[in-house]
């Protein structure tokens, strides 16, 4: 781990000679290119002129007519990643070394969570930034970072710390280091304005500012004016000043003769750097060393479907359209005075009636065509004739549109390895196997992004309880590997088939929490109250007959017939004690609510024992069946 004099050392080499990491230029390229491709801004820069065709003005014309799709394209290829943030089944727990406390801090992470961005949860971000920045810029950072908090007469802080993330694009995060895949050190160059001059000579200048985040702390270099204090090329120096608080000492560091820099010193004391980069697909050119988008396989599918939109829109724009032919009456001109010879009269001048054609032309359907009767019947022409529509080829624009719509179909499969967004393969599936098959592609294609986000999730809460003084906690957060994309009536159906064909408890019982889950989904803590209960419930796997042969022939401890017997009364207990301690047991860590659900229980079984004459407990033996995580959802 760099020391504070290390880090520094390193930050200044970095400023003074300008450095970044090996692959800085590749990254930020790539991220140039999926940002035009993804939301379509200064996607023109992307069409190449055909020298031999084309020159500057006829580019120009194509530039303003081509539409290109690849936003379009891109965001149905982004719409199944937003999904994983939603899937059913998500393993997320906190829990603690030391069990001391333990309801105060996962109160205490839950609050910072729950507003980790403004009015949105770690969760709320992650679902939707998350997918963002790996398609856009994968080789970007998530950094947690918070403000000063006031401090009191004693040292002490008067409120808590507000964790919140900090986006660093891959041009800004210009050099870092990683050891055995743990990041060591991050510096980030942001563009800042500062002031310089005196008087009426001050005026905005650009600058910069270079920070780097170390494992307890951060060092940030702000330019200033380069006359702000005399210090010498490569040196830094220290200056005191007077303010209205008081006297502060600041250090300087002057880089080169025009650039100067504040050095300011921080500590975070999270025991690891407070960022994490939010790639997960490995770039084979840099041998794994970055990261691509999701749909980087798909880029050559892109590059050649702007080409043909391009001239597809030229075709229909100068050629697809039906082209009119017709022959018009001679212009006689305004008046008997000025009269009209080929657009011009007599004077030489353009003709204003027929604008120089010397033809009067049907323009608009508020104009009509009039043609002077001839006095000989047999003079007269067929109007029919007059007038010609040739109707262009369309086998070229066919051939273009289904080529356009190839290449979208050849860009999904690209990235999900798939035929499942296809409209024709789902309009006419072949068999079952082969749709089951399909779906499971893109489950594999997603799975290593639900890995991704989970291991995000786990680093910024590790961050984040650090950052709120709690060291010792424990983060669990899994994706199932079947994502459960599935619509109720898909759920209703499968615990239907599941009941018919007499499947294992657990099975329906998992079904049965699936459509809880979906059933509740505006409602969650009264899906938590299920889940939790479920954990608890000591017979998971059976039936309610199974139940009542293993009860009566003796078959099960003391234990699990009390808390059987009893489920509900428990439950209700322990939340109405929990309730009148301004407290709701559902949100205590899993240790905390068995030891709780524990002292029920065998405040229940000395009591029964109690009311049975001669009756007593073996405590050690009745709780050698307690129940573990995992049980059948509660009624």
């Amino acid at each position: 781990m760099p020391t504070l004099e290390e880090g520094r050392a390193i930050l200044i080499d970095t400023v003074v000679n300008k450095k970044t990491h090996k692959h800085y230029e590749r990254v930020t390229e790539l991220a140039e290119l999926y940002r035009k491709l993804i939301t379509g801004d200064k996607i023109n820069t992307l069409l190449k002129k055909f020298v031999r065709r084309e020159d500057d003005k006829q580019f120009e014309q194509r530039e303003l007519m081509t539409q290109a799709i690849t936003p379009a394209v891109s965001s149905s290829l982004m719409n199944p990643f937003y999904k994983v943030g939603r899937s059913n089944s998500i393993v997320k727990e906190l829990d603690f070394k030391e069990s001391e406390e333990s309801d105060d801090k996962l109160i205490n992470i839950t609050e910072a969570i729950a507003e980790y961005n403004g009015d949105k949860s770690l969760d709320d971000y992650l679902e939707e930034r998350f997918v963002d920045l790996n398609f856009t810029d994968p080789n970007s950072f998530v950094i947690t970072e918070f403000d000063e908090v006031p401090i009191g007469p004693q040292g002490q802080m008067k409120e808590k710390v507000k964790p919140r993330p900090f986006e660093v694009s891959c041009e800004e995060a210009v050099n870092f280091f990683y050891k055995n895949n743990i990041l060591k050190w991050v510096i980030v160059k942001l563009a800042i304005a500062y002031v310089s001059g005196k008087g009426d000579q001050k005026k905005k200048e650009d600058g910069f500012s270079w920070t780097i985040y170390l494992e307890n702390e951060g060092i940030k270099l702000t330019q200033v004016d380069k006359e702000y204090v005399d210090v010498e090329v490569g040196k830094t120096a220290q200056y005191t000043f007077s303010t209205s608080q008081g006297q502060i000492t600041q250090n300087f560091f002057r880089a080169s003769e025009g650039e100067l820099y504040l050095i300011e010193e921080f500590e975070h004391k999270a025991k690891i750097v407070p960022a994490r980069r939010v790639g997960y697909k490995k770039d084979l050119v840099t041998k794994g060393e970055t990261f691509v988008s999701p749909m980087h396989d798909a880029l050559c599918y892109f590059m050649k479907s702007i080409k043909t939109v391009s001239e597809f829109d030229l075709t229909m724009a100068l050629h697809a359209f039906p082209q009119k032919f017709q022959y018009g009456p001679r212009c006689m001109g305004e008046s008997e005075k000025i009269s009209c010879n080929n657009g011009e009269t007599p004077e030489g001048k353009m003709c204003n009636k027929c604008k120089g054609a010397g033809v009067f032309i049907h323009t608009s359907a508020q104009d009509g065509l009039v043609v002077r009767q001839p006095k000989d019947l047999k003079d007269m022409v067929d109007l029919s004739k007059f007038v010609y529509y040739a109707q262009p080829p369309i086998d070229t624009v066919k051939f273009q549109n289904e080529f356009i719509k190839e290449l979208k179909n050849e860009a999904r499969q690209a990235v999900f390895n798939s035929e499942i967004f296809n409209r024709a393969q789902i309009a006419n599936p072949a068999t079952a196997t082969e749709v089951k098959i399909s779906i499971e592609s893109v489950y594999d294609t997603l799975f290593p992004f639900a890995k991704a986000y989970s291991s995000m999730y786990k680093y910024q809460v590790l961050v984040i309880s650090a950052f709120r003084d709690v060291s010792d906690v424990i983060v669990e957060h899994k994706f199932p590997k079947d994502f459960k994309f599935k619509t109720m009536s898909d759920l209703l159906y499968d615990l239907k088939i599941a009941s018919e064909s007499n499947a294992p408890g657990y099975v329906k019982n998992q079904i049965a929490l699936d459509i809880a889950e979906q059933q509740f989904i505006d409602k969650p803590d009264e899906y938590l109250r299920i889940v939790t209960k479920q954990k608890f419930f000591p017979f998971p796997d059976k039936n309610p007959t199974e139940i009542v042969y293993i009860i009566s022939n003796g078959l099960t401890t003391e234990y699990n017939k009390v808390i059987w017997g009893n489920f509900d009364y428990i439950f209700q207990s322990i939340e109405q004690d929990a309730e009148a301690a301004s407290k709701y047991f559902y949100d205590y860590a899993y240790k905390l609510q068995k030891e709780l659900v524990d002292n029920k229980v065998k405040e229940l079984m000395l009591e029964i024992a109690g009311e049975l004459p001669g009756a007593s407990v073996d405590f050690k033996e009745a709780s050698q069946g307690d129940s573990q995580p995992g049980g059948q959802p509660a009624t």
